[in-house]
Parts: structure tokens; sequence; C-alpha cells
């Protein structure tokens, strides 16, 4: 009974409560005092660079100022008062004298001051702050404040927590140079021209039948956790010099994308036509208008169609949440046209164009709940908005190559900036991860997750049966199942007039080849080439009409048939890999249970080219006569090209998996904002 008097005590009434944290009569000095503190606090924060460590599952609280109580260490709460300037927070103040220049300052830099403390006021104080969490206000504590002892958690926050239900959030700030006073908390100042992380850790909540000790420790470790990240962090910063290199970058890069505009609508018109050209601008210009579904968006981007094929196995899982509503974006049209053809019932446009109007008015109509971009799609103005809009950006099969690595490298502060927008990096390999390091990726939000591409493939062991039904297949797509068919996929300019080589002498089995560019564009080009040899050639997309094929070469004009076409083969051969294009995926033909064949060039995928070798399903050739001489000896040897398909297929089903984890990740980080 006597709890219940107390409890009832401490509730009172609300008008009651409000009456008695009135707030002190403010006199001229503290309002002139409130006025000199948040100026310089605007001095610190608009002279030096200041880097936002989020857990993702924070910053929908931050974007939406959803209710929460922000918890910080004493010493830490003058910066980030002014991070979370006209963010409306409440937080409690002393009511003493002193305490009205803190309340001054806070009503400057638009937050709101809560008087009371542990000598006067303060239950009445509490009760207000939990009235308001309660109203959906966001509230902020320190909890060893205001007198210590140092980094002690006090009842108040647990309390607020647990009457509220809202979920605590750990925070802080650390700066490369700062005062620190000589008093019991060790109060930090920042200082102009600094470099300065504000951290907020991830939501947790306090049951409400936790004991009290226990919810202090959990409060205590979340925070002290939350610090140490940040000087993680503030030890991984660029130099000031460097930060303000990346600001000119992404300032010249700005001003160029605008000034450029008549010229790349000019190049457009010449190289597409005006019809084609107008409607992409159009296109890219003018965001969708999402249905409201009540569901999180997720905005999901890969620019063509290799990006769609790493994109694919991902999606899949991803729309077997049934609270998400999944919004797609490309690059090129032909990635769009696949994109609708085989996923009908989701939104596909083309990727808005990276300037300043355009990308605001995009995430303002999407507002978005996530986003996922493949492999290396980036945009500066896009990611860099997407952080200053708080929206967490997870980069799905990240994968980058020397050459790319070097091109960025020579921009390496508008790299790390860039960079620095992702909350989560899921690369393929941990090269791959070593290079966005490099580039001033975070070390702590990378994930070498493998290869999401590999979770599109069906692995084929070639035993006798499979080549049974490779043969059937054979006659029914091709209308013949006659000699050794060599797969050429995704090949350069000069690698087809290399491949040709193949029927310079006699081979015991008829040699056969398909022949798969690249870019459709070069479909001409190539057929040029063909013209002037002596062998008979045909088009895919005859073959597929009448199902008849009776040349010796076989050249694909069509997208999104490779993958079927690879499966009919006998021998692969990885396309950009004669010349200095870094090569291609070579995991298609290791999946069909066939030898793979490559040239010295495969920095694009080094590792999975290595790999491939060391299990001996591959072979890298350093001339074009040792692919041609490799063809023929694999022609004629048979158990060869069993041993060194099924290599590839245990290689390949080892390697599965990656898709599965990066859409775990994607829902583990939306149900962290619900």
């Amino acid at each position: 009974m006597a709890h219940v008097e107390k409890e009832t005590r401490f509730i009172g009434i609300k008008e009651k409560t409000r009456l008695n944290s009135a707030k002190p009569k403010a006199s001229l000095i503290h309002i002139l005092a409130g006025w000199v503190g948040a100026g310089y606090l605007y001095l610190v924060g608009k002279t030096s660079f200041v880097h936002e460590w989020d857990d993702s599952c924070f910053l929908e609280f931050r974007r939406k100022l959803k209710p929460a109580i922000y918890a910080f260490w004493h010493n830490a709460q003058v910066f980030l008062a002014y991070a979370h300037r006209s963010e409306g927070v409440h937080i409690i103040v002393s009511r003493s004298k002193d305490g009205e220049y803190i309340a001054q300052v806070m009503k400057r830099l638009g937050l709101n001051a809560v008087r009371g403390s542990s000598s006067r006021g303060g239950e009445l104080a509490l009760r207000e702050l939990c009235d308001l969490s309660e109203n959906g206000k966001q509230i902020g504590f320190t909890p060893d404040g205001p007198r210590g002892p140092v980094q002690t958690v006090h009842g108040g926050v647990v309390m607020a927590a647990q009457k509220s239900g809202v979920p605590i959030i750990p925070a802080t700030f650390v700066s490369t140079r700062a005062i620190i006073f000589n008093s019991w908390d060790k109060f930090m100042m920042p200082l102009p021209f600094s470099r300065i992380v504000v951290a907020h850790g991830r939501p947790f909540y306090i049951p409400k039948d936790m004991v009290l000790e226990k919810a202090q420790t959990l409060v205590r470790e979340a925070l002290n956790k939350n610090v140490q990240e940040a000087e993680i962090v503030k030890r991984q910063l660029p130099s000031w010099f460097e930060s303000f290199m990346g600001a000119v970058l992404y300032g010249f890069y700005t001003v160029l994308s605008l000034v450029f505009i008549p010229v790349v609508f000019i190049f457009s018109l010449f190289r597409f036509g005006g019809k084609r050209t107008l409607s992409f601008l159009t296109e890219r210009l003018i965001p969708p208008v999402p249905i409201s579904s009540g569901k999180k968006r997720v905005w999901l981007h890969a620019a063509s169609v290799g990006e769609w094929q790493a994109l694919r196995p991902v999606l899949r899982h991803l729309k077997k949440n049934p609270l998400l509503e999944l919004i797609l974006t490309v690059s090129t049209p032909e990635a769009r046209q696949l994109v609708k053809r085989e996923q009908p019932e989701i939104h596909v446009q083309l990727l808005p164009l990276d300037y300043p109007f355009v990308v605001s008015s995009w995430i303002k109509r999407l507002c978005p709940a996530m986003v996922g971009i493949v492999e290396t799609e980036l945009w500066p103005r896009l990611l860099i908005n997407l952080k200053k809009n708080r929206i967490p950006v997870m980069l799905i099969n990240g994968r980058l190559s020397d050459k790319s690595r070097s091109g960025w490298g020579l921009f390496r502060p508008l790299a790390e900036r860039i960079l620095s927008s992702f909350s989560v990096l899921f690369v393929r390999t941990e090269l791959d991860g070593r290079r966005f390091v490099e580039l001033g990726a975070p070390p702590q939000r990378i994930r070498v997750a493998g290869n999401t591409k590999i979770d599109n493939l069906t692995p084929r062991y070639p035993s006798q049966e499979a080549q049974q039904e490779k043969m059937r297949l054979r006659n029914e797509i091709l209308g013949s199942s006659d000699g050794i068919l060599v797969v050429a996929s995704s090949t350069w300019a000069g690698e087809e007039k290399n491949l040709l080589s193949i029927f310079s002498k006699k081979t015991e089995n008829r040699l056969r080849l398909i022949i798969a560019p690249r870019r459709l564009e070069r479909i001409s080009e190539v057929v040029r080439l063909l013209g002037g040899v002596p062998q008979s050639w045909s088009l895919w997309s005859k073959v597929k009409e009448s199902h008849s094929w009776e040349s010796d070469i076989l050249l694909v004009d069509t997208l999104g048939d490779l993958k079927e076409l690879t499966a009919l083969g006998d021998i692969g051969f990885v396309g950009g890999s004669l010349v200095s294009h870094g090569g291609q995926n070579p995991l298609e033909s290791a999946a069909s249970g066939i030898p793979v064949l490559f040239g010295p060039s495969m920095e694009n995928f080094h590792e999975e080219a290595r790999d491939l070798k060391a299990v001996g399903a591959a072979r890298q050739a350093r001339h074009e006569e040792d692919v041609v001489n490799d063809i023929f000896e694999l022609a004629t040897d048979e158990s060869l090209r069993l041993s060194m398909g099924a290599a590839g297929v245990h290689y390949i089903e080892s390697k599965q998996g990656a898709a599965l984890r990066a859409a775990e990740a994607m829902n583990e980080l939306l149900q962290g904002v619900c």
C-alpha cells in the first residue's frame, strides 16, 4: 500500500507537474550568455568536419523524430546539443542560476529545457519527461548528472525508459581538438577547426520487470561501448586537409555536373536521337509516384544487366517479406527491359540524374526506409544526400577492380566522403574489402559475404546422365548435337578474331563456336568480321525461332539467353581476358560443369579465377595461342573435360549463400528501425 501511495505522489497530475517545474526567470546576462554559447557552438560546427557515426537501426528514429531517450555522459553534452539543434529534444537542466545559462544556450539551438535536479524539482521534472516521451517526444538524460560520480547510472533514465516503453539511444561525441576542464566529469569543449565524431549506438529497450541494478549495468555498458567505438572512428578519420579537399572536390563535382547539362543533352541527341533522349531524360528527372501501402519501402539499384544478375537472388529472398515494398532503378534501357520481363510486378525505372534538385525530389517522393546499391555504383550526390536524410544505405555484392581502385584513388578525399554514406558494405571477397578500405571506407562496416551472382547458378554435374540430357537439349533447342561446342561469353573487340583461329586446323571432333559479345551494340561489328571468314555462321535470334543450327558459328544477338546456351556447351571461354578489360564472370561456365578458359587479364575476378585454377576447374593462358591450344586439347579428351567440369561444380556449391546473407542483413536492419 505504501508503494502505491508513493507511486501516486510521484505521478501527480500533469498540470501540477508543469507548474512546479516552471522555469526561473532569465536575466539579461543569462540571455547574452545563451547567444554567445550558441554562437560558439555554431563556430565550432561550421569550421569543423563533423562525422556522424550512427547505428543503422537508429537512423529512422532521427529521421522521423520518433520517441526515444538519448542517454549520454555528462561530459559530452555540450556538442550533442549542437548536433541535435532544431530537433526539439527535451533535456533536464538544473533549476539553479547556473543551469539557466545552459537552458538559454539550448533555447538558441532549438532544444527544450525541462527544469529540475536531484535537489530541486527532480521528481516532477522526471515525470514531465515521461509525459513528453509517452506523447511522442524525444528526451535526453545525463545518467551521471548533475554531480556524478562520473559514469554512474542513476535511476532516472531507467525509470523513464521502463515507464514510457521507448528505447534508449546511447549518444556521445569525441573531437580531435578540445579543452578538457578539470571538473568532476572532465567536461569536454571542442575547438574550432576540429574533426569531430558524433556517435549514436543501437537503440535498446529496458523491460518493465528488469531489476534496477541490471538495467543500470545495461545502460552503462551501452554508453561506454558507444564511446569506445567513437574513439576508434576518430583515429581513422582523414586529416583536416583531406576532409577539406573532399568537400572541395564534391563542390567541383556539383558545379561541373550542372555546367555540363547542355553537353550531356546534345551528346544524347546525337547518339540516341531526339525521341529516345527526351523519353529517357523525363524518366530520369521525374520520380515515380508510389502508392502508399503502409509497408517499408526499399529502393534497390542495379546499373545494368550484370548488376541485375547480382541483385536477382537477393530480391528473391526479400520478396518473401510481406512487410516490404520494393522499387528498382537501373542505368540502362536494356536492364530495364530485362527486369520488367522477369519481375513485371515490381516498379522499375531509370536512375535519376545525379543533380541536386533531381536527387532531392526523388528522395522526398520515395521516402525509402533503406537503399540497396549493387556492386560499385558510387554516385556522389545521391549517396551523400541519402546520408543527410539519414537513410541507411547498403552496398550489395561490392566489387572494386584494381583499375577502379586506382581511378578513385586519384580522388580519394571524395571517395572517402562517398563511402562514409554506407551503413554497411557487403563485399564479394577479402581483396574487394581491402580495396574499399584503401579508398576510405570504414573497416568496421565491411562484411565479406561472397558473390551473390553465384546464387543464380544451378550446378550441373558433368555425369554420363547429364551428358545425355545435354545432348537431348541440344537437339531440342539447336536441332543438332553435332560437334564440340565452345561458348565464348561476353567477348570484347579483338577477341572474336583470335577465337576464330580454332578453325585453322582439322580436329577429330568438329569444333563449333558460340560468340556472345559483351555489348549488343557490337553485333554489327562482329557481323562484318564474320563476313570475311570462310566458316558459315548464323544469328541466334533466327536459330531460336527455327530450332535449327547447321553452321560453324552462332552469334548471340539477344539478351538473357547466354545462361541457357552456356549449359549446352562443352568448353567455356571468358571474354574480356585476352584484352585489357579485366575479364568477365567465369562462374556461369563453372556451374555448367564445363572447363573454363581465360586469358591473362582477370583482374575484375581475380579471386574467382585464382580459386578455379587452384581446384583444377580452369586454365589461364598467357597468349591467345595458348587458348587455342587448350581448346584443341580439351576437344580430344572427354575425361579431362569431365574432371575439370566436376571441380568447377564443387567450387560453385561451396560458395553459394551470399544472397541469403545479404537479404537477412537487410531484413534485420529494417526490423531494427520498426
